[in-house]
């Protein structure tokens, strides 16, 4: 199976859930299931499983304005040089919503190994607030089931290429890889050797600027007033993996469409779409000992979400002149770990994003540039388990300048991580 069980956002990505039927017949206790080394056999049946997780523990303080989020990252969210909120210095934090829990469970059954999955954590909308039970409701993040190599339910998108990706403690992915977005999808993997190859079709989400797509609501399919997607993204990636390291490459391609029902939508009253693709290399190259740089560079006409933190710059897409135009963006990334033990590494990690909006004509508090660097030291007791310790600095440039503040802004926070995991 494709190297998934990451310790960050990314985390236990392979988890597993749901015993279906069509055993073939019962494991007995010393039996196992291949290649799920460890699991508890359910007696009776032809299934093991495994239940996994992590508490965590984060603990941010903010140095000057920091980097604009409050448990997590967030780049753009940092205010323009001179401003107020630029004066708003030195904030401190701590969470433990990055907690997570997960089952896998596998089925041995007439027509093959079947493997069912479902995961969460508790960054859903909160239960309560910071004055009293600092409670979170528990959100989905994965439930998917795979057989023959097809995997059909909500997992990470196929554009991204999981073990390319660097180490990092912050909940939120860094600026300059492609965004781990979790949707439900369709996809059919084959590996032969060290070779893989993925193909997908994932839930669509039109993104342009002034797309109202905050729509959905737990329980509801919420329909929103101008996005109106028809067709599915598609996806394909292709990895190799060899004692060198690995070395990956990803498209997608999307359309992005408007129907404003008779509304008006930035001066346009109408229907309107627009094809947008996107391209991602990635890789990691080995150097000494478990030494290993990682790196990662995307981009596209119309690529929009699928790389990290695109909403703030209005998206895939612009309403241009009463049509629906795409936006070019590329980013990358570049990224360091050095294994001074073997409980004790370190990442060095460099990030940028850049938008190409059409201004003057469109909002010109969006993002043009993002940037983004860190440093961290990690120390892990036990197996699966983490701690350690993070510094952070960002910076965004807005498209134009709004005086009496800058176009600029840039800050920086360091975090303390405890993940203890099972």
């Amino acid at each position: 199976m494709e190297i998934s069980r990451r310790g960050n956002r990314f985390a236990a990505a392979s988890a597993v859930a749901g015993a279906l039927a069509c055993s073939t017949g019962a494991l007995a206790a010393d039996d196992g299931i291949p290649g799920f080394p460890g699991s508890v056999p359910v007696p009776g049946t032809s299934t093991g499983f495994k239940v996994y997780g992590s508490a965590r523990l984060d603990i941010i303080k903010d140095i000057d304005q920091g980097t604009g989020g409050g448990s997590a990252s967030n780049i753009p969210g940092i205010a323009p040089d001179g401003s107020a909120q630029a004066n708003r210095k030195g904030a401190y934090d701590m969470t433990a919503r990055g907690s997570m829990l997960g089952v896998d469970f596998r089925n041995r059954t007439a027509m093959g190994l079947l493997k069912v999955v479902v995961e969460g954590d508790f960054y859903g909308g909160g239960a309560g607030n910071e004055f009293s039970t600092n409670s979170g409701n528990f959100r989905l993040r994965h439930a998917y089931g795979e057989m023959w190599g097809l995997l059909a339910g909500q997992y990470w998108t196929n554009a991204a290429d999981l073990a390319s990706f660097p180490e990092f403690l912050d909940f939120t992915a860094p600026i300059g890889t492609v965004d781990g977005i979790r949707q439900p999808q369709l996809r059919y993997t084959t590996e032969t050797g060290p070779s893989l190859l993925a193909v997908s079709l994932e839930n669509p989400e039109s993104d342009f600027n002034g797309a109202n797509n905050a729509t959905f609501v737990a329980g509801n399919q919420g329909i929103s007033n101008n996005i109106h997607d028809k067709w599915p993204d598609l996806t394909a990636r292709y990895a190799y993996q060899g004692s060198w390291g690995r070395i990956a490459a990803a498209g997608v391609v999307r359309y992005i469409s408007v129907n404003t029902g008779g509304a008006t939508v930035n001066g346009f009253n109408g229907a309107d779409g627009a094809t947008g693709y996107g391209l991602v290399l990635s890789g990691t190259l080995n150097t000494f000992g478990k030494d290993k740089i990682a790196w990662m560079a995307l981009g596209g006409d119309g690529i929009g979400r699928y790389i990290q933190n695109s909403a703030a710059s209005g998206g895939g897409a612009a309403i241009i002149n009463n049509k629906l135009e795409t936006i070019k963006a590329y980013g990358g990334n570049l990224s360091y770990q050095h294994w001074w033990s073997e409980k004790f590494r370190s990442t060095a990690y460099y990030g940028f994003s850049v938008w190409d909006n059409p201004t003057p004509l469109v909002a010109t508090g969006l993002v043009h540039r993002l940037k983004q660097a860190y440093v961290n030291f990690v120390y892990v007791p036990v197996p699966n388990s983490r701690i350690g310790i993070e510094y952070v600095r960002g910076s965004v440039q807005f498209e134009s300048q709004t005086p009496p503040n800058g176009n600029q802004g840039e800050g920086s926070r360091i975090n303390i991580l405890f993940q203890y995991g099972f």
